[in-house]
């Protein structure tokens, strides 16, 4: 498994192919984390608290979004779906797994990118403007993902 060499985490499908004969390894490992806590909520249903680590970089499809600063989202195991959210932003996914629900929230995050922030501001309602500035305010840039990804390993 290749290591990050950052103190935070990426987001998204990035995969590298080490060798032909190799089975395709994920670009970047998490660091392990302690053990999720479980809590039990009145009722006595069961989940996980927070479980995802700091993110830096979200990738979606063939684009990286670039985070001004590491953001850590909510992350929930509840009646056997994940929940993924990220309160200021008010974007939230869920999937019947862990790779399913991140995929749903950088999905979310990216199409929030494309339909609200890349909009001009008198097409979109206050609500809506309200979260283009905090989109702009967090993300730095959205370049092409095979970019970002030379770049974090050329430069160890």
């Amino acid at each position: 498994m290749a290591t990050n060499p950052l103190s935070v985490t990426t987001l998204g499908t990035a995969l590298i192919r080490r060798s032909w004969n190799r089975p395709v390894e994920p670009l970047v490992k998490k660091p392990s984390a302690k053990r999720p806590v479980a809590s039990t909520r009145p009722g006595g249903q069961t989940f996980s608290k927070n479980v995802s680590g700091k993110i830096k970089y979200i990738f979606y499809r063939k684009q990286a979004f670039c985070l001004r600063r590491a953001i850590t989202p909510k992350a929930l195991r509840e009646g056997g779906f994940w929940i993924h959210s990220y309160k200021p932003l008010g974007i939230g996914a869920y999937g019947r797994t862990r790779l399913e629900s991140l995929f749903g929230f950088a999905m979310e995050l990216s199409s929030a990118w494309h339909r609200i922030a890349l909009e001009p501001d008198n097409r979109l309602t206050p609500d809506a403007r309200e979260l283009k500035r905090k989109l702009k305010k967090l993300i730095v840039s959205v370049r092409p993902m095979r970019e970002v990804l030379s770049d974090l390993y050329s430069n160890p």
